[in-house]
């Protein structure tokens, strides 16, 4: 088995009140990550996984840095998906906003940021 010379990081993991999740989240979707939160009986995502979302005609260099990239939200309830939504980089705040709205302030958002490392 070849070694590529990249590493995977490890996942890494956190729980952060809804109130303070909006930076950790922002972050996990810059560079690759997901957010989960429970309400009621269903279960909200909201992921960016640079591997899939990917746009399908990439820019030119240096123009890509600026393309915008999907983030998902989807809506679980116990395993079946219910609802879900595409955003696109641009509108990370947007996305945020949505997958927070009715959470409790205090309620625990699990981030999860993975990646190279």
């Amino acid at each position: 088995m070849a070694n590529s010379g990249r590493r995977e990081r490890p996942a890494e993991t956190v729980q952060v009140e809804a109130r303070r999740a909006a930076d950790p989240i922002r972050n996990a979707l810059r560079t690759g990550g997901m957010c989960a939160v429970e309400v009621g009986s269903k279960r909200r995502t909201l992921m960016h996984d640079p591997t899939i979302d990917v746009p399908r005609r990439p820019w030119p260099w240096p123009l890509r840095l600026f393309q915008p990239h999907p983030v998902r939200y989807v809506v679980y309830e116990d395993v079946r998906r219910v609802s879900g939504h595409i955003f696109v980089r641009g509108q990370i705040d947007q996305a945020i906003g949505y997958f927070l709205r009715d959470v409790g302030p205090e309620a625990p958002v699990t981030v999860q940021l993975k990646g190279p490392g």
